[in-house]
Parts: structure tokens; sequence; C-alpha cells
């Protein structure tokens, strides 16, 4: 273990200061050591194998996707698009303002000390069981957005106009139940009729 360790801190190859801090042997002794117990074992071959191919299985499973930087667009902050995005911010992927965007305010003169009474406790833990359920409506109402590119409102637009105006008014009927059968479901059944 300790000869790993070196390896580890040394450097792979670097002999010399792995004996100089395993102190007892010397450099080639280190070397054919580790050579024989580490690299050219079976076991340790085929331990290492699989740890490759657990790792690559991983990676393979856990890939980041590539996301346009153009959608939604980076506007400058006093321009009409920005106005238009309602205060995306799309560097932090976040709203200047969120929708209830005040539901912090209620927690921030909560402080849980012991010699609260069991219904005061009861109270306190409710009231932030209320924020907590205010924060999941905030993300609920922020993946809408997001999945149903609703933040992009001139890309938004200008798809809706590319459509005959039977199809614009399913369009404007439809939009409503856009959120049940999800983004898209609904631009396929929108697009199978246009």
């Amino acid at each position: 273990m300790a000869l790993l360790e070196a390896v580890m801190d040394c450097g792979f190859g670097n002999w010399q200061d792995v004996a100089n801090q395993m102190c007892t042997k010397t450099k080639e002794e280190c070397e054919k050591h580790y050579m024989k117990h580490f690299i050219n074992n079976p076991l340790f071959a085929s331990t290492l194998l699989n740890l490759k191919q657990a790792e690559e299985a991983k990676t393979a499973d856990t890939a980041i996707p590539f996301h346009s930087t153009d959608d939604p667009p980076r506007p400058t902050f006093d321009s009409l698009l920005s106005r238009d995005m309602a205060g995306y911010m799309p560097a932090r992927a976040d709203f200047i303002e969120e929708f209830d965007n005040y539901a912090e305010w209620d927690l921030r003169d909560i402080d849980f000390v012991e010699d609260d009474s069991d219904i005061l406790h009861a109270l306190k833990m409710a009231v932030v069981d209320i924020y907590h359920s205010r924060l999941k409506e905030r993300q609920r109402r922020k993946k809408i957005i997001r999945d149903h590119g609703l933040i992009n409102l001139r890309k938004f637009q200008l798809m809706e106009r590319r459509y005959p105006k039977e199809v614009q008014d399913l369009y404007e009927t439809m939009r409503r139940f856009a959120r049940i059968v999800g983004p898209m479901e609904h631009d396929k059944f929108i697009e199978s009729h246009a």
C-alpha cells in the first residue's frame, strides 16, 4: 500500500523518488515489485478493464447535450428584445423577477429555537412547507416556459405565423392543452394539421 501511495505522490516512472519515499527499497526493487503486482498481474488487469468499461458506460450515459447559444438569444440588457424576453437572463438561465418573487419574505423572521412550544414549532414547519411548495410551483412554471420555448418570443411568433389561418385558429384553441400533453406532442399535433 505504501508503494502505491509513493507512486501516486511521485508519479509513475519516477522510481528514484519512489524509492526515497519507501526508504527500505532501491528504485529497481520498487519498479520490479510495482510491475509484477500491479501492471503484469492478470487479476489487476481484468479489474482495471472492468473499471475502464464501467467508467465508459457511466460517461456514455451522462453525455452533456449540445444546445445552440442562439436560443434564447443574448440581447443587451436595455434592448427591445430584452424587454420582449420578460427579464430573462440567458447567461444565468433565470429571470430578473421570479414568479411569486417575495415568497422568501415569509421565512425571513422565522428562528427555530429549542424553547419553542410544540404548536409554535409546528406552525413554523408549516410555513417552511408552504414556502417549499411555492418554490416547487416556481420551478414548474420555469420548466413549462423552457420546454415550450416561450422565452424567445420572436422565434415563437415567427413559427406561429407560418401556418395557414385554419391551423393558426387550431393553434390558439389548443394552446391551453400544450402543458398537459407536453411540448413535443403538441408541436406534432399542430404540424399534423398544417
